[in-house]
């Protein structure tokens, strides 16, 4: 039977913390149980992506099967995950590119891999960007917005792409089995 396990206090806000629960509460019942988790790397929706066929438009309006670019070329986007309201960062570059992103969501850097606000991402930082003349642009600012709707998509094969000309990570669905005692 599914559960949906969210809305509560705080503690529900932390992936790992869901997970616990989740496990806990089958191991009490005895049973199995498939747990699908997202981890709340989200972009604003006024994000612009490049769509095969569309060109730019706003992530808001991408649909599943829709092609996205990446450094690969257009990729499929198999899933776009539920709008949800956070708090927003804006990672504003050298060059001036701007994106507005939640604390979790990750970008692959020079020399660091992937990182996010909350695993250290900050200025000085290099990101990958796509421009005529520059390839590699510094992180000049990153700055508490707010709150506000965020979505994020899985993109096939890569699971990278542009937004607002930075190359950035896809969310993706990560699934945990818990079996009883």
């Amino acid at each position: 039977f599914p559960v949906t396990i969210g809305k509560g206090g705080d503690d529900w806000k932390n992936e790992g913390s869901v997970i616990r629960h989740f496990e806990a509460m089958c191991h009490e019942l005895n049973i199995a149980g498939w747990l699908a988790t997202q981890g709340n790397r989200c972009v604003s929706l006024d994000t612009i992506v490049n769509i095969e066929n569309k060109g730019l438009v706003q992530i808001k309006d991408v649909v599943v099967g829709d092609n996205i670019l990446t450094h690969k070329g257009y990729k499929e986007i198999s899933y776009v995950f539920p709008i949800q309201k956070q708090p927003v960062y804006r990672i504003k570059t050298k060059s001036g590119k701007e994106i507005k992103v939640s604390a979790k969501h990750k970008f692959p850097t020079l020399g660091g891999g992937l990182l996010s606000i909350d695993s250290g991402l900050s200025i000085g930082d290099t990101l990958f960007v796509k421009n005529t003349n520059v390839i590699l642009d510094e992180i000049e600012s990153i700055e508490l917005v707010g709150e506000e709707d965020t979505i994020d998509i899985t993109v096939d094969d890569t699971h990278m792409f542009y937004a607002n000309d930075i190359y950035t990570h896809n969310s993706s669905i990560s699934a945990n089995i818990v079996t009883g005692k």
